[in-house]
């Protein structure tokens, strides 16, 4: 049963870092077609984005590491999708959110390798309960 509950809290994990990634740049981009065109609905749509985030962190147990995965996960596809359109257009928010992480990971990380290696022998320590 502990196997399971493991899998579980990895998706569960995945998921919300994957959420957190699309509430950021959905949101970001409703702002930037919001202060284009002036239309009320995107103000709307890009609040309702953004307040996922909140509610993904009250839900997460483990919060640093659900913040890095979301900075992380957004440099990751402002990359690829530099590569693959060929446009700059997200630098504006990939570069502040891979400096965040990487101020964020100069300051705890060490912690948090800690943390995950403390099992012993080697084994991760992943999902403590």
């Amino acid at each position: 049963m502990r196997d399971g509950r493991q899998g579980l809290a990895y998706w569960r994990d995945v998921a919300f870092i994957g959420l957190g990634a699309l509430s950021v740049v959905a949101g970001t981009g409703h702002i930037l077609d919001w202060h284009a065109a002036h239309d009320p609905r995107d103000i709307k749509i890009a609040a309702g984005f953004l307040l996922l985030l909140p509610l993904l962190f009250a839900l997460s147990p483990r919060r640093f590491e659900l913040l890095i995965g979301i900075l992380l996960a957004i440099v990751v596809l402002g990359v690829v999708g530099t590569i693959l359109w060929r446009s700059l257009a997200g630098l504006p928010l990939m570069i502040p959110c891979g400096i965040l992480a990487y101020v964020l990971l100069r300051w705890k990380g060490k912690q948090l390798t800690r943390l995950k290696w403390a099992g012993g022998a080697g084994a991760p320590k992943l999902f403590s309960s």
